[in-house]
């Protein structure tokens, strides 16, 4: 009889941290604010303990199971299987990490504050309890994941091998390009001509006499859209206009895809892997929704893909920056910054350590195009902007996270403000509503009534005015700095923590335009006949969105911790070069964090669309997965 390899004290250690493991992820945290009274004897809330805990076990006894034994398996080979685990401090931190925004996610998710897992000593006891069950099992997975990615790099699964060499046989670029567009059609035809997102309603909206013309939205893509609408209800025909604007964006998707297809192929990346994200990308409902669906982000993503796969190519192929090429990428970058607000937060540094990594033989040309962007996008924005009468003040969306906290300590503490707290507010964000207009995931119905929202004719008004509102904010948060904390964790947590959150991304297969709007600048219709087939695509999409495992591939979380878990695998190996290309992707998990709408997927799909090209740099680069 062959022994175990692994031994009685091994075997006994993996078995406790399995229990704690599975009380901690299937009970133990989500029943601490019932596990008694702050103040009780310790009894009585031990007691409530052990009762939540059986309730809990006698309403899903499989799974605490199935999850006891994976807790079990697992934990035996990430800590006790050859070679021996060497636990390095990137992997403490990225545990560390990990656990602190599952719990943040997971206090937010049930009870929206912090307050009832801090409420007393026994919670904190079991809170630390809980922390410990989920940092055992991450810390041997983090310290055990470089090792592991070579064993993802070169997986072999048969129908996905098959899949990527006969699409990408003849032709590596219109090979995908082609076969993302077919696996679209059946979405572009329940929605034919296409879908109308709510943002691009609303920026057709500004066409009508009583709405202010402002830059919320890039103006000069609304303008686009509005001038295309015009000449589509000149000529008589609005659903060809419609039908040729999604047909651009269409392709425009498939060919972006594609091309990052084939540069994953040039890379070295192993036909498994890239079968499954042609897969992926056909099938996902997230992509094809996207394509049919006529909005700026849809543009911008695609930007951003070819963008990251020239960079990846100047940097890992040794491709030469031709004039042409030169021209490709200030192109993209124009488009990018032009398309979303945020977008030269993206390009500017890219371009900068682009420079860096590729030295003094390109540094000519990319300071070129670095400058004509900047000379364009300063021009857009100031001179042109102006010659149209578009209003540019934004400041709203910069201050959203600050005007969040202040509406949760006003519905929260309002007997606590005072009347020069409530005149400083008031001068901002009209005090009366606002704690009626606080939505814990979306700060768009408190920003969107900033009073000084067009205050461009008169700035030192409007910064005299914020000056004082930002004393009383200061003041507010030496009073309560966790309703400060609450009101941000509330705003981000379906980004950072794996925590089923609501599916935010595909739902906008229908028209959504304002009535006011019919027979002025727009008049796009689709078959009521397939109205129900729209709705039934919309739910199943939802549906599967919210199933174990697949809810993966619709959850922002998932993108931020690859992102930064590949950049902190290559920042211990000092793997500059790759660096480049996580940068962009690190700053748009930035953004996605002082953004108005938790979980979003659309502010999260760039970083998404780029995520095999991602994983392709952390492959290729020398060094960077050896322990």
């Amino acid at each position: 009889m062959n022994r175990s390899p692994y031994s009685d004290g091994q075997n006994l250690f993996c078995l406790l941290a399995a229990l704690l493991s599975t009380l901690s992820v299937q009970g133990l945290f989500f029943i601490l604010p019932d596990s008694g009274t702050p103040g009780m004897g310790a009894m009585y809330q031990l007691n409530a303990l052990l009762d939540g805990l059986g309730h809990a076990y006698s309403q899903n006894w499989l799974s605490w199971c199935c999850l006891m034994a994976f807790f079990f398996f697992a934990g035996r080979r990430l800590y006790f299987a050859e070679p021996k685990l060497r636990l390095r401090p990137f992997a403490v931190f990225l545990a560390a990490a990990f656990t602190l925004f599952f719990f943040i996610g997971a206090c937010m998710e049930k009870y929206g504050a912090f307050e009832p897992v801090l409420s007393g000593k026994f919670q904190l006891v079991l809170l630390g309890v809980s922390a410990a069950g989920c940092f055992i099992p991450l810390l041997a997975f983090f310290g055990r994941l470089p090792a592991m990615l070579p064993v993802l790099f070169s997986l072999r699964f048969a129908p996905a091998e098959k899949l990527a060499r006969r699409v990408q046989a003849k032709r590596p670029l219109l090979g995908p390009m082609l076969f993302f567009a077919l696996c679209w059609l059946p979405v572009w035809l329940i929605a034919f001509p296409g879908g109308l997102a709510s943002d691009t309603g609303t920026q057709l909206g500004m066409y009508l006499p009583e709405n202010i013309f402002n830059n919320h939205y890039p103006y000069l893509v609304t303008l686009f859209y509005i001038a295309v609408s015009r000449l589509g209800m000149m000529l008589g025909a609005p659903g060809v206009v419609l039908f040729l604007l999604t047909a651009m964006q269409y392709f425009w998707q498939a060919f972006a895809l594609g091309y990052m297809m084939r540069t994953l192929q040039r890379l070295g990346v192993s036909d498994a892997l890239r079968g499954i994200c042609m897969a992926l990308f056909g099938v996902v409902s997230i992509w094809p929704i996207y394509a049919v669906c006529v909005q700026k982000d849809t543009l911008y993503v695609g930007g951003i893909v070819l963008l990251m796969c020239i960079c990846a190519e100047l940097l890992y192929l040794g491709r030469a920056l031709t004039p042409r090429l030169t021209a490709a990428l200030l192109a993209l970058c124009l488009l990018i910054v032009h398309t979303r607000n945020n977008g030269i937060y993206l390009c500017l540094p890219l371009l900068v350590a682009l420079a860096a990594a590729l030295g003094r033989r390109y540094l000519g040309k990319l300071a070129g195009v670095t400058a004509v962007m900047l000379a364009v996008y300063a021009f857009t924005q100031g001179p042109l902007m102006e010659a149209v009468h578009c209003n540019g003040n934004e400041t709203q969306e910069m201050l959203s996270v600050p005007f969040q906290q202040t509406a949760r300590y006003v519905k929260q503490y309002p007997d606590e403000v005072t009347e020069e707290e409530q005149e400083a507010i008031e001068d901002v964000l009209i005090y009366d509503t606002l704690a009626e207009r606080y939505e814990p995931y979306m700060s768009d119905a408190v920003k969107m009534q900033y009073r000084l929202r067009f205050a461009d004719d008169d700035t030192g008004h409007e910064r005299e005015l914020l000056q004082i509102y930002f004393k009383t904010w200061a003041a507010q948060f030496q009073k309560h700095p966790l309703v400060y904390l609450e009101a941000t964790a509330n705003n981000i947590y379906g980004f950072i923590a794996p925590i089923s959150y609501r599916v935010l991304g595909p739902v906008e297969l229908n028209i959504d335009v304002d009535p006011a709007l019919e027979h002025s600048v727009v008049d796009y219709t689709q078959p009521q006949a397939l109205a129900p087939v729209r709705t039934l695509y919309c739910k199943l999409s939802t549906f599967v969105g919210k199933m174990p495992f697949f809810s993966l591939l619709y959850s922002p979380f998932v993108t931020t911790w690859i992102v930064c878990v590949g950049a902190v695998l290559l920042l211990r190996k000092k793997c500059w070069r790759a660096m480049v290309l996580y940068l962009p992707m690190l700053l748009n998990v930035a953004v996605c964090l002082v953004s108005p709408i938790n979980a979003s997927t659309r502010y999260m799909l760039c970083a998404t669309a780029c995520l095999p090209l991602l994983l392709a740099a952390l492959q290729n680069e020398p060094d960077s997965h050896k322990t």
